[in-house]
């Protein structure tokens, strides 16, 4: 069975962390499920990543949607998923660094192991229920998504729009609510009911999907996340983390 996957990736300022993304899947990776797209979505940010983008659309390397102004992570995910026209999404975040070239595979594997499983992704075991995230509500770094059972859950409410923007830990997208009302929950929830909300939309809903975790050695072995670069880069907690990036980057480009 053939797998086609798309590698969506929203980026704003994403820089030097987005080659390293990039230059790794294109140098690293091997996948024996199928065709490999890769799909960014860029937000304009301060310019600087778009003159890049275009010259690697040019050459056929990536497939470019060109944001015309800011987006948020969620309407980010939203137009890379809209624009999907393969069996398969992964959801990538644009400082990930692919370590593996199987990693593809792998998480095929994960995910064609049972045959109610619409998406892999990881599971932390210090939050409620002890799972992430899981999108549309709002990314993780890493997933694997199954379009081919997303795409009918998707059309009663096209609910993958309803991404919601992260503010002072509150959801407050109103269009939520139109959703979110028939489930139980009103259209301005706190942290804890979100969550709640997540889980019945990908773990309780009518045609009995579930979430497959990835290993919890995944983001060391696999895919290495360094977390937080486009959208806090400028921070001084930050600055260690683009030095390593930076040095990833050469060691990339150098060795390989």
């Amino acid at each position: 069975m053939s797998d086609d996957v798309s590698i969506l990736i929203p980026n704003r300022n994403g820089h030097e962390a987005l080659e390293l993304c990039l230059e790794s899947i294109w140098r690293r990776t091997r996948y024996a499920g199928g065709s490999v797209e890769v799909v960014v979505f860029d937000s304009p940010g301060d310019g600087r990543d778009r003159p890049m983008l275009e010259r690697w659309a040019d050459a056929g390397k990536l497939r470019l949607l060109r944001g015309v102004y800011d987006k948020h992570h969620g309407e980010a995910l939203t137009e890379l998923l809209r624009a999907c026209e393969t069996p398969v999404a992964v959801l990538l975040e644009s400082d990930c660094e692919v370590r593996r070239g199987a990693w593809l595979d792998e998480m095929r594997r994960l995910g064609r192991s049972a045959e109610t499983v619409i998406a892999v992704a990881r599971f932390f075991p210090g939050v409620p229920h002890g799972r992430q995230m899981i999108a549309p509500v709002w990314g993780p770094e890493c997933l694997w998504l199954d379009m081919e059972k997303y795409r009918p859950m998707s059309e009663p409410h096209d609910w993958q729009q309803r991404s919601i923007k992260i503010e002072a830990y509150k959801y407050a997208d109103a269009s939520f609510g139109n959703l979110a009302r028939p489930l139980g929950f009103d259209g301005y929830v706190n942290l804890d009911t979100s969550w709640r909300f997540t889980e019945k939309l990908l773990y309780e809903n009518a045609w009995g999907y579930s979430v497959a975790p990835l290993p919890s050695d995944w983001f060391r072995d696999w895919v290495h996340h360094f977390g937080g670069i486009s959208t806090r880069g400028a921070r001084p907690e930050i600055a260690p983390r683009w030095h390593l990036i930076r040095e990833r980057l050469r060691l990339i480009r150098g060795n390989e």
